[in-house]
């Protein structure tokens, strides 16, 4: 990269670079969504995207791990992929705990910026089982021991909150 355009990006303070970032991929990803629906429909859309990111695991351990972040319990690893999440996403993304244990987690997204870039695209979409595919993938990335039980509530439906999302311990 030249001198120049490095000192330009450099002088953009680094929270306003990470939240044109989050929203450049989340945008990207929503149009990729889009362009899968049109060309092959809603349920092979589904199908494909539930594939796609069930390999999302990998890539949300790789930043938990690259910051260190502890996934030994419950709390630990809810912590730490919704930390891995909100460094992915951006700012926009907001987990709320309503009960937290080393063995069990319980938890709602009420900020999400995926049903936020469809609302702006004016692209209509279910979300909730790719996300779901993903969440479960990032769980059992970071500690196989847990498990991820995921309501029927979705912003992208409607809702207030996404979940209610509760990862437990298991033996």
């Amino acid at each position: 990269m030249p001198q120049e355009i490095k000192e330009m990006v450099e002088n953009i303070p680094a929270e306003v670079r990470w939240n044109i970032a989050s929203l450049a991929s989340t945008g990207t990803a929503v149009a990729l969504d889009a362009a899968i629906q049109e060309a092959v429909g809603p349920e092979k859309r589904k199908e494909i995207l539930m594939k796609l990111y069930a390999g999302f695991g990998p890539g949300v351990k790789q930043i938990i791990d690259a910051l260190g972040l502890p996934t030994d319990n419950a709390d630990a690893a809810a912590k730490a992929v919704s930390c891995a999440m909100t460094i992915m996403h951006g700012t926009e993304m907001q987990i709320d705990t309503t009960e937290s244990s080393p063995q069990k987690v319980a938890a709602n997204v009420t900020g999400c910026p995926f049903p936020l870039r469809m609302k702006e695209m004016g692209v209509k979409m279910d979300c909730s089982p790719v996300c779901t595919a993903g969440l479960e993938a990032a769980y059992n990335a970071v500690n196989p021991k847990l498990k991820l039980n995921i309501g029927d509530k979705c912003i992208g439906r409607g809702d207030a909150y996404c979940g209610e999302y509760v990862v437990e311990m298991q033996e």
